[in-house]
């Protein structure tokens, strides 16, 4: 009995029959009773095992479960499931997915292989092969409490905040010790930052070791300005799982910057790229503290490469423009700015343009006051040329064009909305000057 499993169900067995061999019955043999234990029973206290090893982070142990399992019955889809979700949560992610194709393609009606293979393609940034997975899963189980947190995690990640919400809710309901982390990532997506850290809280309260909950409420901190509370909190995500935490090493990167850790925050997107080299923010990121640190070329260089990964980063094109415009290429500053706070309209600025007076808005835009938390990237700014008695009837002859919202700065001192002026000046306005004085106005469709 070399193998403390078998000894375990051996002993079941023996406890079953000894009885009888005490009246001479039966004569015990080890031999012959290790090869009357039913494959069945020890495939699947493997699974059981792993299963728990898996819930209590122990991967290498389960997907050692998992091995010794497909060993007895390499027909086991159960068992290729789990090892395919243990090295999801490992970081092998092109290993997770062969797993659960050999999973489904042994039992499609298994929906724990479609979530678990959810989990290594939402890892690989394919959101969309995720959701199709995560959509089958519930399809084929409707209580799988886990594949409607998922869905929503990255639904969210993809904008839909109702839909995202709505599965977080069903998940929560199903298995209160699910959903809280995701949904967590919903009301981060809108804003809601104090809704987003309690609902964290919550869900490290219920699993002190999940990473996400972490990295998450960290990103929520950092946009209150919580500097060293996002940075804490990071540093527990990557310190519970190094493998998965390229996030992480991203987001306290970019805290580090701000601090003003340069080579802290270039170490860190180091750190980030290495564990996921297609992960686009962790370039702008190193860009921007590149940039920050005078090294434009490699600043540019970055941004460039954030840009390929995914062209819709916002950040990417601001950063390089920073940097283009410290290079002295003020024509490349202004288009990358342009894409930074508008990519999908027609540009209030173009190249060369050393200002771009108007006279008026047009006739489907008004203005409007500025109004707190009601202020975002891209968004027009005109400013009054003259006090106005009443605010609220317009005249655009009495304004001129501002500039155009780059970002709303919370964690500076004092905070500033940050302002791309037409003379390609970017100029921060405090936001008691912005939020308070009177003077600056929104331009917005009708």
């Amino acid at each position: 009995m070399k193998n403390q499993l078998v000894q375990t169900v051996l002993a079941c067995i023996l406890n079953l029959i000894l009885p009888a061999a005490a009246l001479g019955q039966v004569t015990p043999d080890v031999d012959i009773l290790l090869a009357a234990i039913p494959r069945l029973v020890l495939n699947f206290t493997y699974l059981d095992l792993g299963s728990e090893k898996l819930r209590n982070g122990d991967f290498d142990g389960a997907i050692a479960d998992c091995d010794q399992a497909i060993r007895l019955n390499s027909e086991l889809a159960e068992a290729y499931s789990m090892r395919g979700g243990a090295k999801a949560m490992k970081g092998d992610l092109d290993g997770a997915i062969a797993d659960c194709d050999r999973a489904i393609q042994l039992n499609p009606k298994l929906a724990e292989a479609y979530s678990n293979r959810g989990i290594a393609k939402a890892r690989q940034s394919d959101l969309d092969g995720a959701i199709a997975d995560w959509d089958q899963a519930i399809q084929l189980n409707p209580k799988l409490a886990e594949s409607y947190s998922l869905r929503g995690g990255a639904k969210a990640m993809k904008g839909d905040l109702g839909g995202a919400s709505a599965d977080c809710d069903r998940a929560i309901q199903l298995n209160p010790k699910l959903g809280y982390g995701n949904r967590g990532i919903a009301k981060l997506m809108k804003g809601d930052l104090d809704g987003a850290i309690a609902d964290c809280d919550r869900a490290i309260q219920l699993n002190p070791k999940l990473v996400a909950a972490y990295s998450n409420r960290g990103i929520a901190k950092f946009r209150k300005g919580d500097l060293d509370g996002a940075i804490a909190d990071w540093d527990q995500a990557i310190q519970l799982n190094p493998k998965l935490a390229a996030a992480a090493y991203s987001n306290r990167g970019d805290a580090k910057a701000m601090k003003g850790d340069l080579d802290g925050a270039i170490a860190d997107c180091d750190r980030a790229i290495q564990l996921n080299p297609k992960l686009a923010v962790a370039y702008s990121t190193r860009g921007n503290a590149k940039a920050m640190k005078g090294y434009l070329d490699g600043a540019i260089a970055d941004c460039d490469r954030a840009i390929q990964l995914n062209p819709k980063l916002a950040a990417a094109y601001s950063n390089r423009g920073i940097a283009k415009f410290r290079n002295g290429d003020h024509n490349g500053a202004i288009a990358d700015f342009n894409r930074a706070v508008q990519p999908r309209r027609e540009p209030v600025y173009e190249q060369g343009a050393a200002s771009l007076p108007l006279s008026r808005v047009g006739p489907n835009a008004q203005l409007v006051p500025v109004r707190i938390n009601g202020v975002k990237s891209g968004d027009v700014v005109w400013r009054a040329t003259q006090h106005r008695v009443n605010p609220a009837v317009t005249n655009p002859d009495d304004f001129e064009l501002y500039g155009k919202v780059l970002d709303v700065v919370n964690y500076y001192t004092p905070p500033q909305v940050m302002i791309f002026r037409p003379d390609t000046i970017v100029e921060g306005v405090t936001f008691e000057d912005f939020f308070t004085s009177g003077k600056y106005f929104l331009q917005v469709e009708k």
